[in-house]
């Protein structure tokens, strides 16, 4: 009988040690946490399947990055791979979604499609809010701010500025007048500190599986509607 109580007792404690090493802590954005709940369920479903708990702590941008480099986070909900690869962090794989910024532009007004440069110099218009956007124009002469793609297409039928840059793919449906020029493209990933790379390697499968349910397949068309929310 004794016997048998010391084996219980030590496979509770096993069972208490392996499930406290088995969860991570993942900063959220805390300015977008209550509009990040899908992408919270997806990463929660990823890891039960590989046997983690996920613990969401909510905190600004620079203090989750200064925790994550210092390794007192396990990671981030999500960054773009620029980011993460210049802080030495690890990329999880697939990425989430792959963010592609486009310069719109009236067909009539351009023999040839404009390079990039002549799109930085022209009179541009893009959505309030849009980071990466704003970074691209960060050297633009006095872009023109909205608040939503349908004033960008009406300044740019009055010819009031010579490019516009939406935030959505659908912008340009059934507007063949228009033209485009890919600007960018930034793909966004769930990352982690430098000492859970081999977490990584696990979790990547598990996370490819869950983004291919139903659920998720307009993942990229909720994240695109939560920034626009947060510009108005």
């Amino acid at each position: 009988m004794k016997k048998i109580i010391s084996i219980f007792i030590f496979a509770i404690f096993s069972l208490s040690i392996f499930s406290a090493e088995n969860k991570v802590i993942i900063s959220v954005p805390d300015k977008w946490s209550s509009g990040l709940g899908f992408m919270k369920d997806l990463l929660k479903e990823s890891y039960n399947d590989i046997g983690y708990e996920v613990i969401f702590s909510d905190l600004p941008l620079a203090r989750s990055m200064t925790e994550l480099i210092n390794g007192r986070l396990d990671g981030e909900l999500a960054r773009s791979k620029d980011v993460a690869q210049k802080y030495n962090l690890v990329i999880v794989n697939p990425p989430y979604f792959t963010l592609k910024g486009y310069a719109y532009y009236l067909k009539g007004k351009f023999k040839k499609a404009p390079t990039i440069e002549e799109i930085k110099r022209g009179r541009i218009s893009y959505i309030r809010g849009s980071f990466a956007t704003e970074k691209f124009f960060i050297d633009a002469k006095s872009p023109i701010l909205v608040n939503n793609e349908k004033q960008l297409l009406s300044l740019l039928n009055k010819d009031r500025v010579d490019f516009v840059s939406p935030v959505t793919s659908n912008f340009a449906t059934g507007q063949n007048n228009l033209g485009k020029v890919l600007l960018f493209e930034i793909s966004v990933h769930h990352i982690l500190s430098i000492k859970n790379i081999e977490l990584a390697k696990k979790l990547g499968p598990a996370l490819k599986k869950n983004m291919t349910k139903k659920k998720y397949d307009h993942l990229h068309e909720q994240i695109t509607k939560l920034v626009l929310e947060q510009s108005e």
